[in-house]
């Protein structure tokens, strides 16, 4: 299939592509916002920290499904779109 042979020429697969990885979608719609700090979670490298004026959330990719995880309690927003409009709307 095609995916083998871009994933050997370039050593990334389709879901490594921007577009694909709800995670570089998710920095880049919140990075443009300005009102986050963003930076690869201390626990897990595959994930993101993303601090608000007010808390601090971890962003990381379960079975190709966005999960925005609450530090301090276990709130859990599921979805690249739910996550999104819930922290623009913070």
């Amino acid at each position: 299939p095609r995916d083998d042979m871009y994933r050997s020429l370039t050593g990334q697969g389709p879901e490594d592509l921007p577009f694909n990885n709800p995670l570089t979608a998710l920095r880049t719609a919140l990075q443009s916002d300005g009102r986050f700090k963003i930076e690869p979670d201390q626990r897990n490298p595959e994930a993101l920290s993303i601090e608000t004026p007010t808390d601090t959330w971890t962003a990381s990719v379960v079975d190709g499904e966005l999960i925005l995880d609450f530090d301090s309690n276990s709130e859990q927003i599921v979805g690249k779109d739910e996550a999104l409009k819930f922290l623009l709307n913070l």
